[in-house]
């Protein structure tokens, strides 16, 4: 089990914590699960508060149907006033044979539904991953604190990037964004300090705060890849980042010196 402690200079809001409607939901337990029930009956997912290890999710919640999940269940937000308790669970994640909602494929859970992918397990120690085509959306926290990943390979069917969706996935060198993603999260990115490189498309129109932040000066040396004229242009220039232009062709021309 991972902790790391966060002291707060503004309040935040994170996924994982309660919802912002906190006093008109009702949070309620089964097991090591806590989940909500929406207005159709179906439950919602929220957290595991179980041990690290095997962990099986059922189909149902005290009868109740498991459709959807709410951010990365195995990461759990305590806030204790002047900092918070950030506790990464590393299990091994499998749901109940024929669920008709959710889904895992070689340790990885996605929502069937919303084509999502809710969670990597860290402890995989695998050096890249390719993210399945028609995953629409990577979610909040989803590879949190993996460490081990040099690179990860988005396809062009991803239009989202969550919140906190790779912070502190400190090995990941170089990032490429397909021209599919619209937005990118809350600290996406955030203390992922190997990073050199990130190309970042004319199709994003929205950069999280801090989706960029690294420890201290670690990532002074992150160059983005951006258009000319883009929104992430613009976002680098307001933020003082260092960034090149893609499709652009450059030549040294010499006709135009005297005596030529």
């Amino acid at each position: 089990m991972k902790k790391l402690f966060f002291a707060l200079l503004a309040l935040v809001v994170l996924v994982g914590c309660a919802a912002s409607n906190a006093d008109e939901e009702t949070t309620l337990r089964s097991g090591d699960f806590e989940y909500a029930v929406m207005e159709n009956g179906d439950a919602e997912l929220i957290r595991y508060r179980g041990e690290e290890g095997l962990v099986i999710i059922p189909n149902a919640l005290d009868g109740h149907p498991v459709t959807s999940v709410r951010g990365n269940p195995f990461v759990i937000v305590d806030d204790w006033g002047d900092y918070e308790e950030i506790v990464y669970m590393d299990c091994t994640v499998y749901v109940e044979r024929d669920h008709p909602y959710l889904a895992t494929i070689d340790g990885v859970l996605f929502g069937m539904t919303d084509r999502k992918l809710i969670y990597y397990q860290s402890s995989l120690k695998a050096a890249s991953y390719e993210i399945p085509y028609g995953i629409t959306g990577i979610g909040d926290w989803a590879f949190a604190f993996c460490s081990d990943l040099t690179s990860v390979t988005i396809p062009d069917s991803v239009t989202s990037i969550g919140d906190y969706a790779f912070e502190n996935c400190s090995g990941l060198t170089n990032v490429m964004i397909p021209d599919s993603v619209t937005s990118i999260g809350v600290e996406a990115f955030a203390y992922c300090n190997d990073l050199s490189g990130v190309t970042i498309p004319d199709s994003v129109t929205s950069i999280g705060e801090r989706a960029f932040d690294g420890l201290g000066t670690s990532m002074e040396n992150l160059v983005f890849t951006v258009s000319p004229g883009s929104y992430a242009e613009a976002w680098c220039r307001e933020n003082g980042r260092k960034y090149v232009n893609s499709g652009m062709e450059y030549s040294d021309r010499t006709d135009w010196l005297p005596g030529r």
